[in-house]
């Protein structure tokens, strides 16, 4: 269950959205 690849993309995923997110933050700060 933890070498499930397609739940790692998923995770990954989801920390890339997080980060573009924060970094539209900072631009518009």
């Amino acid at each position: 269950m933890l070498s499930n690849p397609n739940h790692k993309s998923k995770h990954l995923n989801m920390k890339e959205r997080l980060i573009s997110y924060t970094n539209l933050l900072d631009q518009t700060l």
